[in-house]
């Protein structure tokens, strides 16, 4: 069983009740099928900035340790796609809002073959952490998102207050150096997407 379940929130509340349920209902279910390898799907460095989201995760890899399958859990950073998700998250007005983040994105795909490589290896506890190919400035990138999907608004980089919000801008989230990383850049990923415009407005 591959768990890659997931909620969009940034509520402790909404992201402990989700994970917490879910991952109960599949580990049970996963008995009753006979599921011999339970593998799960973390976020990188949750336990830095035990909060929000990242509580819900925290709680979802507890469960599955003390779960009664044999388990895997991997740790990846965000996705590339986790930048047009906070711009769409942060439009205000004429402005679209992004917090102030040092981060370290990977591809999708890379993260589905790594997730395939470890459930047909079998159950090894806590796997090798994955990350992107280099650290990046989330401004950087959701601006050369912004540009490439012709999205109105000026972009700006805000700093959020609190746990989450320091971690986003002191770079503790960044994997270290025994992180797996990945190959695809941003930018390789940005190029190779298809947005879809409206056309222009033909002369008269």
């Amino acid at each position: 069983m591959i768990d890659v379940a997931s909620i969009s929130t940034t509520s402790r509340r909404a992201s402990e009740n989700f994970y917490g349920n879910t991952t109960t209902n599949l580990l049970i279910a996963g008995v009753q099928a006979g599921v011999d390898h339970h593998l799960a799907l973390s976020i990188l460095n949750a336990e830095k900035a035990p909060t929000g989201y990242y509580a819900g995760k925290l709680l979802q890899e507890q469960l599955v340790e003390d779960g009664p399958l044999p388990w895997t859990i991997v740790r990846t950073s965000q996705f590339h796609e986790f930048v047009g998700q906070i711009l769409n998250r942060g439009k205000i007005g004429p402005l679209r809002a992004i917090p102030m983040m040092h981060t370290q994105p990977i591809a999708a795909r890379e993260v589905a073959v790594r997730l395939i490589d470890l459930v047909e290896g079998g159950a090894i506890g806590r796997a090798q952490d994955l990350a992107g190919p280099q650290p990046e400035r989330l401004i950087r990138l959701a601006r050369a998102y912004g540009k490439a999907a012709q999205l109105p608004g000026r972009i700006v980089s805000i700093p959020l207050p609190g746990v989450m919000g320091r971690a986003m801008r002191t770079g503790i989230l960044l994997p270290d150096t025994t992180a797996q990383s990945g190959t695809i850049t941003f930018t390789q990923w940005l190029s190779a997407r298809k947005f879809h415009t409206l056309p222009s407005r033909p002369s008269v």
